[in-house]
């Protein structure tokens, strides 16, 4: 994608191709946008003011997921819990528990959603291994032994 601009008639879209990689465009009665606000901020574009200004107020935050597969549902065993989500005052801010699968021998579960910036910038910054050691380690405050439940994880940092 190269612009969007409006023309007598619709709208015209100036892409690259990607199967030769030369300019082309395209002309249409109207067009349905889906490119993320970050990045459509930056394109040449022909908006409204203030169209072009709600598309600058748009900010993203660093968010970041990380899900860890666990030996056992402790979570099930130790605390009757069967689906749900435990709030905390943490940086993980949240730990969502399965609501489905349950009594399986082992299971997966999210260890932390974290969308507030300051947050998400810090756990943005670290490698994979230091998100899932750090979220480990606040799980560890909330439910004591579940580092020893931990056999895997992965995370995802948006930013």
């Amino acid at each position: 994608m190269k612009e969007i601009r409006k023309s007598p008639d619709g709208v015209r879209i100036v892409h690259q191709s990607a199967s030769d990689g030369k300019t082309k465009k395209t002309h249409a009665d109207f067009a349905i946008c889906s490119i993320p606000a970050p990045v459509l901020v930056n394109l040449p574009n022909d908006f409204s003011k203030d169209v072009q200004k709600a598309v600058e107020s748009v900010k993203f935050v660093s968010a970041v997921k990380i899900a860890l597969e666990t030996r056992r549902r402790f979570w099930e065993d130790d605390y009757a819990v069967y689906g749900g989500i435990s709030w905390t005052d943490h940086d993980i801010t949240q730990i969502w528990c399965p609501a489905q699968g349950h009594h399986r021998p082992n299971g997966v579960l999210l260890g932390a959603y974290i969308w507030d910036e300051k947050p998400g910038v810090r756990y943005s910054a670290m490698t994979p291994r230091e998100r899932l050691n750090a979220a480990i380690a606040e799980g560890e405050q909330i439910h004591p032994g579940y580092a020893e439940e931990i056999t895997a994880g992965v995370s995802r940092a948006w930013s």
